[in-house]
C-alpha cells in the first residue's frame, strides 16, 4: 500500500522539486489557516494589496489567488505567503485602473471560510446544537406539529410575545407570516436584492405569490453571521406537516416555494454570495467580479448512459402507458418493456425466493421447490400452456405469466418446477 511518503517522492522525481516542506504542512500538521484583506487600493494602473493570516496557531505558507478587476478586464496574480510572515504588502501593475478585488474567490486554497462567504442555509439550522422555534399565538395551531416533529435535545419552542429579541447564541426558526419577528427576515433579504411580505416572496428573478403556497427564506442571524434565521409561513396545517418531513432534504437551500396541501416542491435557490471581507470595492461602480466556473480536476465518465436512462423514463412515462394503472394495457405494455430489457442486459435473480420476485408475483408463494398460492386467494379459471426455457429466470416467469392476457392477482394451484405453467388467476383483464 503506497504512502503519503511514495507519492510525495513519486512527484519529486516528475517535478524535480523538494515537496517535503509541502507535504509537511498539509498531511503531518494540524490546523486551518484564516485570510484577512487587511487593505487594497488603487493608484493609477497599479494596485496595492495587503493580506494576514489571522488564524490561532502557527502560519502557513500559501500562495493565495488574487482576482483583480480592471476597466481593461479581469486579471489574475498570486500572493506569495511565507510561513514565517503574518502579513504580507504586495503591489501588482495592471493593464488598466484597478475596479475591485477579490482574494481567492472560487475558492482554490484550503482555508477557514468566513461565514460571509456561504450562503445561509436550511442546513445551518438543522445542524445547529442549539435551536429556538418561535411562533405567535394566533398561527400556533397550524404549526404545532411540524414544531413537534422537530423536537429533539437543544431545541427550544416560545411563543414570540416572550422575546423581546432573537437570541444570538442559536439557529432560529420562525413560523408563521404574522410572527412579530418576520419583519427581521424581510429586512435582512433586501442584502440579496429579495422582498418579503404579506403578497409573497420575491427573489432576485422571480415573484412567489404567498396564496396557495408555503415560503421558506434563511438569512443570517443578525446579531451572529455564523448562525441564521429561518422563516417558514405553511399555507395550511396539512402543508406545514408535509414540510416537517420533506425540509430536512432541501438543507443546501436558502429559500423554497411550495405548493397545496402536499407541499409539492415548485422552486428553491441559494442566496448570492455578494460583497466578502476578502473583497474590496476601489470604485462606487464596482461589482462582484463574474468568473468562468471552474473545471473539475478530473472528470469521471458515468457508468451508464444518460441518454439512455432520459429515453426509458420518457417511454414509460408517457401519456400512451395510461399511468401504468392497474388493468390497463399502459402497465401491461411498462411490463413487458421492463422485462425485456432486463433480458437484454441478461440480469435474473440469485434467489427465487428473493424480494423483488415476490413482488413480481404478489400471489405467489416459494418453498423452495414449487410455486403455490397464497392463503385466501381465490380464482375462477386456469391457464395451462408450455413455454420454452420457463424457469430460466424471474423474467421468463414473469413474461410468461401476463402472456396470456390477464393480470396476475390470485392462484390456488402450485406450478411445479420444471414442468408446463399452471395457474390460475383473477378475472381482472387488461382494459380493450
Amino acid at each position: 500500500m503506497a504512502s503519503f511518503d511514495d507519492i510525495r517522492k513519486s512527484f519529486e522525481a516528475v517535478s524535480g522539486l523538494d515537496l517535503r516542506p509541502f507535504f509537511d504542512q498539509w498531511i503531518k500538521e494540524v490546523g486551518t489557516p484564516e485570510l484577512k484583506l487587511d487593505h487594497a487600493a488603487g493608484r493609477g494602473e497599479r494596485v496595492d494589496i495587503t493580506l494576514s493570516q489571522v488564524q490561532p496557531g502557527r502560519l502557513f505558507a500559501l500562495d493565495v489567488p488574487v482576482i483583480i478587476e480592471t476597466d481593461k478586464g479581469v486579471e489574475t496574480r498570486t500572493v506569495s505567503m511565507p510561513s514565517d510572515r503574518a502579513r504580507v504588502d504586495v503591489s501588482f501593475d495592471l493593464k488598466g485602473p484597478a475596479q475591485r478585488v477579490e482574494i481567492d474567490p472560487q475558492f482554490q486554497l484550503y482555508r477557514r471560510l468566513s461565514p460571509f462567504e456561504i450562503p445561509p442555509s436550511l442546513s445551518k439550522a438543522f445542524g445547529a446544537k442549539k435551536v429556538l422555534i418561535v411562533m405567535s399565538a394566533e398561527s400556533a395551531p397550524v404549526y404545532a406539529g411540524l414544531a413537534k416533529a422537530w423536537s429533539r435535545d437543544g431545541v427550544e419552542t416560545v411563543m414570540d410575545s416572550q422575546l423581546d429579541a432573537l437570541p444570538a447564541d442559536r439557529a432560529v426558526w420562525v413560523f408563521g407570516a404574522g410572527n412579530k419577528f418576520a419583519p427581521v427576515v424581510a429586512e435582512a433579504l433586501k442584502t440579496y436584492g429579495a422582498s418579503l411580505d404579506a403578497t409573497g416572496l420575491r427573489t432576485t428573478n422571480a415573484m412567489h405569490e404567498a396564496a396557495g403556497r408555503s415560503l421558506v427564506a434563511g438569512v443570517r442571524h443578525p446579531h451572529n453571521p455564523d448562525s441564521v434565521v429561518i422563516y417558514v409561513s405553511a399555507s395550511s396545517e396539512a402543508a406545514a406537516n408535509a414540510l416537517a418531513r420533506k425540509l430536512p432534504h432541501y438543507g443546501k437551500y436558502s429559500w423554497l416555494v411550495f405548493a397545496g396541501d402536499e407541499a409539492t416542491n415548485e422552486a428553491t435557490g441559494e442566496w448570492p454570495i455578494g460583497d466578502t471581507p476578502l473583497a474590496r470595492n476601489l470604485t462606487p461602480q464596482a461589482r462582484p467580479i463574474k468568473l468562468t466556473p471552474r473545471k473539475a480536476l478530473a472528470e469521471v465518465r458515468p457508468a451508464f448512459d444518460i441518454e439512455r436512462m432520459k429515453a426509458d423514463v420518457e417511454w414509460l412515462a408517457a401519456p400512451e402507458r395510461e399511468g401504468a394503472g392497474a388493468g390497463s394495457r399502459g402497465l401491461d405494455a411498462a411490463a413487458t418493456y421492463i422485462a425485456e430489457r432486463f433480458e437484454r442486459l441478461g440480469l435474473c435473480a440469485a434467489d427465487t425466493r428473493s424480494a423483488w420476485r415476490r413482488s413480481l408475483f404478489p400471489a405467489l408463494q416459494h418453498d423452495g421447490r414449487n410455486w403455490s398460492a397464497v392463503a385466501g386467494q381465490e380464482c375462477d379459471r386456469s391457464i395451462a400452456r408450455r413455454e420454452p426455457g420457463f424457469e430460466r429466470s424471474g423474467i421468463d416467469r414473469f413474461r410468461a405469466l401476463r402472456s396470456s392476457g390477464v393480470w396476475l392477482a390470485g392462484c390456488a394451484r402450485a406450478v411445479p418446477k420444471g414442468n408446463c405453467t399452471r395457474a390460475l388467476t383473477t378475472t381482472h383483464r387488461a382494459s380493450p
